[in-house]
């Protein structure tokens, strides 16, 4: 392969975000209920979760997650789709991700009449001194709602 060939693909390589090929993505934690009761809506994902993340040179760790659901309410209407992102964090070093992954913490959406709500938490990867793990009490709490 010649020298232009190799930088162009360098650089190709240097701009694109990573779609997860050998990084796990995490599940939403269990099984969501699809219908909560009387008076309550119903929600279900519209698609497969999109995950990825910036690993690779130049990158940074990052881990991008996006799930997508749709509510419908008592009498039909419907919200949605709509996508909810989350952000986690791998250990980075130098141009590659390691263990461990800490993937966004999806909880299931809650409902009642008349709103819905999910709470996505952010993880991030932390240093114990000994080693890495996950620790998403220092990533952010995203409220989503209608």
């Amino acid at each position: 392969m010649n020298r232009k060939a190799i930088a162009a693909l360098a650089l190709l390589l240097m701009q694109s975000g990573g779609v997860l090929a050998d990084i796990p993505c995490s599940d939403q934690g269990g099984t969501c209920p699809i219908s909560s009761g009387y008076c309550i809506p119903s929600y279900t994902k519209t698609s497969a979760d999109i995950c990825s993340d910036s690993c690779g040179l130049l990158g940074s760790g990052k881990l991008t997650k996006t799930a997508f659901w749709r509510i419908v309410f008592t009498g039909g209407h419907v919200d949605g789709p709509f996508a909810v992102n989350g952000y986690g964090q791998a250990h980075y070093v130098e141009v590659d991700c390691y263990l461990p992954y800490c993937w966004p913490t999806f909880y299931c959406p809650t409902t009642d009449c008349a709103f819905w709500e999910q709470i996505v938490q952010d993880n991030v990867v932390f240093d114990t001194g000994s080693g890495f793990t996950c620790n998403d009490i220092g990533g952010t709490i995203r409220y989503y709602d209608h």
